[in-house]
């Protein structure tokens, strides 16, 4: 005990011999350590403040934008009455079509070339035959006299040329002829003087004339001058090419001179079919003046 007092005291003597210096700086450094701990702990609790506010804030990224959206309303109509679906009814009835008739086909007259015989004259003679109509009557599957095979079928693919002719009235009938070959058609003599002179026109239709009767023939002087290379007919050729109104115009020329031909012939309700055997040429003739082929 007297070892401590002893001590105190010495411990009192260099406080006393030094002064209050160090004891100041005891007190001044004890202050300063608890100042930075507090200020730790602050800085701490400032820190968690923060992290829990940031972490509490919502962002932009997370809320995303909610786009407004028009609903569309159908607005429904009321049911109509009686009255009103009546109404409706009427205002929607089909109009009935009146049925319009047919006219029926007029029959025309075919004003011909032909020739009467009397002073070797030639007369506009009316040929009294009705054209076919434009809605023709299907022919009948069989005729009493059936077409000869030598006319082939190569024409009957032409529908009109097929109901204008109708069924034959007689049987083929087989004769050697002459025939001249024209720049623009054809002509066939019969030794009993028929005549044909035929401008064909395809499967359109052409023109024919045809004559049984004998023409004079021409004068030196009024014959025409062929160009170079082609022939004026002669004879019984040449009186029907100068004699018949239309038929040199049509033809023109002829291209060869007078040929023997075997040609064969069948007349039809409607016409007639005419076989040139020196070329395999048919000519389906009808309604008076008007041919279809060759074939």
């Amino acid at each position: 005990m007297s070892d401590e007092l002893k001590d105190i005291k010495q411990r009192r003597i260099i406080v006393r011999a030094h002064g209050d210096a160090p004891l100041q700086k005891i007190i001044s450094f004890e202050l300063k350590q608890k100042f930075y701990i507090l200020l730790c702990v602050l800085c701490v609790f400032v820190v968690q403040i923060l992290t829990a506010c940031q972490s509490a804030t919502p962002t932009s990224e997370a809320l995303p934008a909610v786009q407004a959206k028009l609903l569309a309303t159908v607005a429904m109509s009321p049911t109509p009455n009686e009255a009103e679906q009546q109404a409706t009814r009427l205002a929607n009835r089909p109009t009935d079509a009146v049925p319009t008739g047919t006219p029926a086909p007029s029959p025309t007259v075919y004003v011909g070339v032909f020739l009467d015989g009397s002073n070797g004259q030639i007369d506009d003679i009316p040929y009294n035959l009705t054209l076919a109509p434009l809605n023709p009557v299907i022919q009948p599957t069989e005729c009493p006299i059936p077409i000869d095979a030598t006319f082939g079928t190569t024409w009957t693919q032409n529908f009109n040329a097929q109901q204008a002719l109708g069924c034959p009235v007689e049987v083929v009938i087989p004769f050697d002829g002459t025939v001249q070959v024209f720049e623009r058609g054809v002509m066939y003599y019969q030794p009993n003087g028929i005549i044909w002179a035929i401008a064909p026109g395809g499967s359109l239709g052409g023109t024919y004339w045809a004559s049984a009767q004998q023409l004079p023939p021409i004068a030196e002087s009024d014959q025409a001058v062929p160009p170079e290379g082609l022939f004026v007919p002669s004879l019984g050729f040449g009186a029907f090419w100068y004699g018949v109104a239309g038929v040199r115009e049509a033809i023109g020329f002829a291209q060869t001179q007078e040929q023997s031909a075997k040609i064969s012939y069948q007349r039809f309700e409607g016409g007639t079919l005419l076989l040139d055997g020196s070329s395999g040429q048919v000519f389906v003739m009808v309604g008076g003046d008007k041919v279809f082929g060759p074939y």
